[in-house]
């Protein structure tokens, strides 16, 4: 049985070649948008998180601190896990580099008093989860400390933002994977009603059901696997032009080793549902066809 449905297969895409080959482009189209904003998508998730994985932190100090604060501030800094490059800025360093980052409206800026500006100790946490409550506590009852700066506004503001997109990631991929749906589907009808005076001939002489949807669902397979292959393809062509790109920008050079492709684990797992995905639209289509000729 499984050799006749794979010649009948055969036979059934090279009589209708113009309608497999169309199926397979569109299918191609479908699954390449799709993978190309499942990629896009999970590579901002994956920036945003190595970014904010090394956060960035301003402690303001007092301009009468204590050195002995200072020493505590800085064994209790050090004590921290994740804690590294820890500079420290006095206020006149604050204000040179102030003078220096303006220097067109430097005799301007030099008229102003800079007595108040803080001495600042800036460090970066390089680990996924940001200082506790406790540890800022801790670090603003050391006497001497006004206040800890750091991107927290922003890191919530990043995360609402993928929060409310989750929505229309999830509407948009659902649509994709009902246009391949219909699309298979469509083929695999169109073909059936093509072969409907075979069809009929082979349940006068006895063929089940199964016997007769099988190889329209090994075509339905087929077109999902070939259109799954080439967009594949096509989606990874387009991410090498597009890291080709940025290795010649020295802005965006560093992110060539933070983007990545598709794993194998997600490859595997859009091959299953582009596999389940051709099972069910053939059968779909050709149970239709079947069941309205009462067989």
């Amino acid at each position: 049985m499984l050799f006749t449905s794979f010649k009948q297969t055969r036979d059934n895409v090279r009589d209708n070649f113009s309608t497999t080959f169309s199926g397979v482009i569109t299918t191609t189209i479908s699954v390449s948008i799709l993978g190309v904003f499942i990629l896009i998508y999970l590579n901002l998730i994956h920036l945003s998180q190595t970014f904010f994985q090394q956060s960035h932190y301003s402690i303001f100090l007092s301009s009468q601190i204590k050195d002995s604060d200072k020493a505590e501030l800085g064994e209790r800094l050090s004590g921290i896990w994740g804690i590294k490059d820890i500079h420290w800025t006095s206020s006149e360093q604050a204000r040179d580099d102030l003078l220096a980052g303006f220097s067109e409206a430097k005799e301007i800026l030099e008229k102003i008093d800079f007595s108040k500006l803080p001495n600042i100790v800036e460090f970066s946490l390089n680990r996924v989860n940001a200082l506790s409550a406790k540890e800022l506590n801790d670090i603003n009852k050391i006497d001497g400390v006004e206040e800890v700066f750091w991107g927290r506004e922003t890191k919530d503001q990043i995360n609402l933002f993928f929060d409310l997109t989750n929505f229309v990631g999830y509407f948009l991929i659902g649509m994709l994977l009902v246009s391949i749906f219909i699309i298979i589907r469509n083929t695999i009808y169109l073909s059936v009603q093509i072969r409907i005076e075979e069809i009929k001939i082979l349940n006068n002489i006895g063929a089940t059901k199964r016997f007769i949807k099988f190889p329209y669902v090994l075509e339905g397979i087929l077109i999902s696997f070939t259109g799954y292959f080439i967009a594949i393809g096509v989606i990874y062509l387009l991410y090498q032009f597009i890291i080709a790109g940025i290795t010649y920008d020295e802005t965006t050079y560093q992110i060539r080793g933070i983007v990545r492709f598709f794993d194998w684990f997600q490859l595997l797992s859009g091959l299953v549902v582009i596999f389940i995905l051709g099972v069910i639209s053939s059968f779909y289509a050709t149970d239709k066809v079947i069941n309205r000729l009462e067989l």
